[in-house]
C-alpha cells in the first residue's frame, strides 16, 4: 500500500460561466484540516472542499453528504482515499447543509428535495465527475440527476434511501422533524449519543473530540433548524420511488456499500432494483450509518478495488 501523504493540496478552481463566479487560490492543508470555498449559482450557494493529493490527476470524485451531517463526515474516507486511488477528491456540502444554502427561499421551510436537486445539477451541469459518491438524502437527491446532462463514470452508494414510500424514520428523526423547538434547543449529549447509538459500530471507537466536530458542523448557521425542515419536506411518495428507481437502472457502472447494522437505513437495501449495467454490493455486517467514519479503510479498499476494474 502506498504510504499516506502528510498533506493535501486544495485548489480553489475558480471560473466565470453561467453566472458563476470564483477566485483562484491554492493552500496546502493538513490531512486533518480541510479548509472550503463557496460556489454561486443561480438556486444556491455550495460548499465545496477539493483535495489534490500528491499526483492526482484526472476528473474529481465527488462526495455528496446526507443528514444529520455535513461533508465534514467524509474526513477519515477521504483520507484513506487519497492513499490509494489516483482522482482528486471534491467534498460538497448538500444544500441547506454545512455551509451550503438555498438560495430565493421565502422562508426555510420551503426546504425539499427537488430543490436541493435543482442546486446539485446546477453544479454537475458545470462539473463533470470521474465517480459521484452519495450517502443517505443524497442518494434521493443526486440518483434522479443520472437522467440527464450530467457527466459521470460511475456511481458509489452508501446508506441510503432507494424507496421512499418504505422509509419509516426513526425516533429522533421523527422528533426533530415534530418539533421546532426541539431543532432549535437539542443539548450537544442528546446529539452525540444518537449519532453514536445510530452511526457507529459500537465494536469500534470514534474519539468524542470527533463527534463534537460533527455537532459543531451540523449546528453551524442554524443548522439543526435546517435539519428540522429538510426533514419535513422529505418526499416518502411513490413518484419519487420512481425517480429514483430509473436514475438506479442507468447503466453507468455502480458500486453499493452497505452498513448491514444501519437501524435506520440497513433494510432499504432490499429496495434496490435489478441493475442495467455492472453493480457490485459489498455489506459489512456490523457497520451502521456512518461507516464512512469507523470503517473508512474497509471502504476506501473496496472502492479502490472496484475502481481499478472500471
Amino acid at each position: 500500500m502506498p504510504s499516506k501523504p502528510k498533506e493535501f493540496r486544495k485548489m480553489k478552481i475558480c471560473f466565470s460561466a453561467g453566472g458563476i463566479s470564483l477566485l483562484i487560490a491554492s493552500v496546502l492543508i493538513s490531512s486533518a484540516d480541510a479548509q472550503s470555498f463557496p460556489l454561486e449559482f443561480e438556486s444556491c450557494r455550495l460548499n465545496v472542499r477539493e483535495f489534490v493529493h500528491e499526483g492526482a490527476q484526472g476528473l474529481p470524485i465527488i462526495l455528496f453528504n446526507g443528514i444529520p451531517a455535513t461533508g465534514g463526515i467524509y474526513r477519515e474516507l477521504v483520507q484513506n482515499l487519497a492513499i490509494r486511488i489516483p482522482n482528486p477528491l471534491m467534498v460538497v456540502d448538500l444544500p441547506q447543509t454545512g455551509r451550503s444554502q438555498l438560495t430565493h427561499l421565502r422562508d426555510i421551510s420551503e426546504t425539499s428535495w427537488t430543490r436541493q436537486r435543482a442546486c446539485v445539477n446546477e453544479f454537475l451541469r458545470i462539473q463533470p465527475a470521474h465517480l459521484l459518491l452519495v450517502h443517505d438524502i443524497a442518494g434521493p437527491v443526486v440518483i434522479p440527476l443520472l437522467n440527464g446532462a450530467i457527466k459521470t463514470r460511475g456511481l458509489i452508494i452508501l446508506n441510503t434511501i432507494l424507496k421512499p414510500s418504505a422509509f419509516e424514520p426513526v425516533l429522533e428523526m421523527k422528533l426533530i422533524a415534530k418539533s421546532k423547538w426541539l431543532a432549535e434547543h437539542m443539548p450537544e449529549w442528546m446529539f452525540l449519543n444518537s449519532l453514536k447509538r445510530l452511526g457507529f459500530d459500537s465494536d469500534r471507537i470514534v474519539p468524542r473530540q470527533r463527534l463534537q466536530e460533527l455537532f459543531k458542523e451540523v449546528s453551524f448557521d442554524d443548522g439543526l433548524l435546517k435539519l428540522h425542515f429538510i426533514l419535513r419536506g422529505f418526499d416518502l411518495s411513490e413518484p419519487s420511488d420512481a425517480l429514483i428507481e430509473r436514475g438506479l437502472q442507468h447503466p453507468i457502472p455502480q458500486l453499493v456499500i452497505w452498513g448491514l447494522a444501519d437501524p435506520s437505513l440497513g433494510q432499504q437495501l432490499s429496495f434496490l432494483p435489478a441493475p442495467h449495467g455492472p453493480r457490485e454490493v459489498v455489506g459489512f455486517s456490523n457497520a451502521r450509518h456512518f461507516l464512512m467514519v469507523d470503517y473508512a479503510e474497509e471502504t476506501s479498499e473496496k472502492i479502490h478495488e472496484w475502481l481499478v476494474q472500471l
